[in-house]
């Protein structure tokens, strides 16, 4: 844990401990009885402080992504979802034009989510849905979209 002990003595230990307890959960699951499950070690609040990091294209671009980022997922990864060390690992393991084209691809399927979403709603609302009952040959009504 030498990685966070020239910043913060205090979080230095948290750290050391939910290290511990993970390690000692993982053994005790081993066994067939876990503590706790792998989710209960998720912190929110830093797994949205990193992903705000690495939506950021100056920061990839220049490489100046915090010291407690690289930190937190190296001594104690489990505090972070797979999603969020996968994300962070795909837009800084392949270097800075890896990671802005990264940056862009995302932009581009998010703008395209968005302009998806947008005529689906418009064409909810300009066209509205109208059924139309015809009789089976049971003589019950079914209905059918026009």
């Amino acid at each position: 844990m030498d990685a966070l002990d020239d910043g913060n003595q205090a979080a230095a230990k948290i750290v050391a401990l939910l290290h511990v307890l993970c390690d000692l959960n993982v053994r005790r699951g081993s066994e067939g009885a876990l503590l706790l499950r792998n989710d209960d070690f998720i912190s929110q609040k830093l797994t949205t402080k990193l992903r705000h990091q690495t939506v950021d294209p100056l920061l990839l671009a220049s490489r100046a992504l915090p010291a407690w980022s690289e930190r937190l997922l190296r001594d104690c990864p489990v505090l972070f979802p797979f999603e969020a060390r996968q994300q962070l690992f795909s837009c800084t393991a392949f270097g800075v034009s890896r990671a802005i084209f990264w940056v862009q691809h995302r932009v581009r399927l998010s703008f395209l989510l968005v302009v998806q979403a947008s005529v689906l709603i418009y064409a909810l609302v300009h066209k509205p849905l109208t059924l139309v009952y015809t009789a089976a040959g049971s003589g019950a009504g079914e209905a059918k979209q026009q």
